[in-house]
């Protein structure tokens, strides 16, 4: 086995529940997130003790949390290739009665989103 050390070591960890217990807890998500915080804080802490130089926290997506719910915008089937909770990928060039945007990963195709509705992570 061949291990690496010194300045080009690198190391991965995955921590943190936030997810799951967002979808068990719903509305009492926010009182679990300090202290979720404060475990990953003391992770970092330990890490950095054990001689990391330095840790980048990263995420796969971050949480959206509405407790009054989401607004919502009845599209036409015509005008959507898929919906999903949050959004509708638009067919074509339909033209919709919503905002829409470009993904990131394909600014070609168009997205629609209910007006008023938090802004997705697209950037």
């Amino acid at each position: 086995m061949n291990l690496l050390s010194g300045p080009e070591a690198r190391g991965w960890l995955e921590t943190g529940d936030l997810d799951h217990r967002g979808h068990q807890l719903q509305n009492d998500l926010p009182n679990q997130i300090k202290p979720e915080i404060e475990r990953l804080a003391l992770r970092i802490q330990k890490l950095l003790e054990a001689g990391w130089c330095f840790v980048k926290v990263v995420t796969d997506h971050g949480w959206l949390f509405c407790p009054d719910g989401l607004p919502t915008a009845e599209l036409p089937k015509h005008l959507t290739a898929s919906k999903w909770a949050r959004c509708a990928a638009i067919k074509g060039d339909s033209q919709v009665p919503v905002p829409t945007a470009a993904w990131s990963w394909n600014p070609s195709e168009q997205f629609a989103t209910p007006a008023g509705a938090p802004p997705l992570g697209v950037g």
